[in-house]
This record gives C-alpha cells, sequence and structure tokens, in this order.
C-alpha cells in the first residue's frame, strides 16, 4: 500500500525519485521508527507525512500512478510553538493545502500587502486546511502576498509559504524582542516589505 511505498522509498530512494531537503537536513533513512502523521489523498497526489523524532518526511506520488513521486525533508527539531503548528501537505494549480497540528482551532489566509483587510477563514477537516493561495508558487509582479493565519489556546500567528516543508513564521518588533505579527502594528510592518519575502523563496 501506500505507507509501505513511502517507508521503502525513504529508505532507499530510487533514481526516478525527486529528492529535497531544507538547508542542513540529512536524507539518509529514518533516524528512528517514524511516527504517521497523515496518508491520504491531497488533490492530484498521494501524501504520507512521517516524523522520525529530527525530521518531517513527506512522501508524494501521482494518484495515477508512481512515477515522479518525490520525497521531501525538513528538520524540526526544536520547533515549538508556531514553527510546529503547520505543513505543507501539497501544492497544485497555485494553492497550498496545510496540515496542521491538533492543538490548532482556526486557520485563515491574509494578504500581507493589506493590513486592514480581514482575514478569509479557511476550513479544517481532520486537520487539513481548504487551499489557500501560494505566493511561492507565483510569478510575474508581486501585487499580494497570502499569508496562512493559525489561531491555537495560545494566540494567533502567520506563516509564510517559502516552498519548503515548514512555512515560515513572520514575527514583528525589534530584535530580541519580537512578538507575533498579528497584531495591527506588526501587520502595518509587514506591509511594505511583504513581497520583498520573495527573495526568500527555495
Amino acid at each position: 500500500g501506500l505507507l509501505r511505498r513511502a517507508l521503502a522509498v525513504w529508505a532507499r530512494p530510487g533514481a526516478t525519485v525527486r529528492v529535497s531537503a531544507t538547508p542542513g537536513t540529512f536524507t539518509g533513512g529514518p533516524a528512528g521508527p517514524p511516527q504517521l502523521l497523515y496518508a491520504g489523498d491531497v488533490d492530484a497526489a498521494r501524501v504520507v507525512i512521517l516524523y522520525d523524532g529530527l525530521r518531517i518526511a513527506r512522501y508524494a506520488e501521482p494518484r495515477d500512478g508512481t512515477e515522479g513521486a518525490a520525497l521531501d525533508f525538513a528538520r524540526v527539531d526544536g520547533a515549538t510553538g508556531a514553527e510546529a503548528s503547520a505543513l505543507v501537505l501539497g501544492r497544485s494549480d497555485g494553492n497550498v493545502r496545510y496540515l496542521t497540528a491538533p492543538w490548532v482551532k482556526k486557520a485563515a489566509g491574509r494578504d500581507l500587502t493589506k493590513p486592514e483587510s480581514a482575514p478569509t477563514a479557511l476550513t479544517l477537516a481532520d486537520g487539513v486546511t481548504s487551499p489557500l493561495a501560494s505566493p511561492a508558487l507565483r510569478a510575474g509582479d508581486c501585487t499580494s502576498w497570502t499569508v496562512l493565519q493559525l489561531t491555537d489556546g495560545s494566540g494567533t500567528q502567520l506563516s509564510s509559504d517559502l516552498g519548503e516543508l515548514v512555512p515560515a513564521h513572520l514575527t514583528a518588533g525589534r530584535p530580541g524582542s519580537t512578538g507575533e505579527a498579528t497584531g495591527a502594528e506588526g501587520l502595518r510592518a509587514w506591509a511594505p516589505f511583504a513581497c520583498s519575502l520573495a527573495a526568500e523563496r527555495a
């Protein structure tokens, strides 16, 4: 089945599997018994997300076969709070879907270039968000920058898809005294620089 294929590819990816990793992340086999975080269909792909105590591994294959399978890695040891609240489940048609942590209560999209605009609610089904426009996939002029807004028991955080497995957590404030960027002041501070995030895309 799907899970067995994902584990086999992680242990020994073949020449046809596209492997990628965030900087500083090794791509070898599991460091320990992997924990299954997700397995199922996401848009046009079948996806498995596993965690080995150090890294997140995402295996994806087309729904109509296994040609063009991909294996992506990201180190998440030390991730807490907002950094541990969402993972990119899949990207297609200019959109991204996230897998959110069990403690996330609400998800929304927000245009970082328009600090006065209200967030747009996303549905959460078993921790999976409805599609959100991904700035990581867009080319051409930057006229908006859609970010993910998550709410949990401790408050609200913003993250941006920059093309990696874990979205980038956005904060505001002076170095040494940064806080969440979701307040009116933080949103206004980010607005002029939202499109500069394009330079950080993987």
